[in-house]
């Protein structure tokens, strides 16, 4: 039986990371997404396939493997939180994103 997918931006947070735990124990495959590859090696650990992306950069944006996603967890954001620019510019992303492949948007959170 195929698994459900789920994109997380901000996979590295804390909470992205006891998020997957929850994930992969309820058996859905998991796409992590963040700008820091600090916890590569739990990645690589939980065999989760994990991407280093900087969601600023629009083209590479563009280019993440959507196919077969269910939804989207978008957990991101620049601290102090105070970064509006560019969280607003992510939350925009992530409406493209949306109304281009009509995935589902589950969870935003501006930290």
């Amino acid at each position: 039986m195929k698994k459900d997918k789920i994109i997380i931006f901000g996979a590295s947070g804390f909470i992205g990371t006891y998020l997957i735990d929850s994930l992969l124990n309820k058996n859905y495959q998991v796409l992590a997404i963040d700008s820091d590859d600090m916890l590569s090696d739990y990645y690589l650990d939980k065999k989760i396939e994990f991407l280093q992306l900087d969601l600023r950069d629009s083209k590479k944006f563009n280019e993440i493997d959507s196919t077969d996603c269910t939804a989207v967890i978008q957990l991101a954001a620049l601290q102090p939180s105070n970064y509006d620019p560019y969280n607003l510019l992510l939350c925009s992303l992530l409406i493209m994103t949306q109304r281009r492949t009509r995935l589902k948007i589950t969870l935003r959170s501006m930290q």
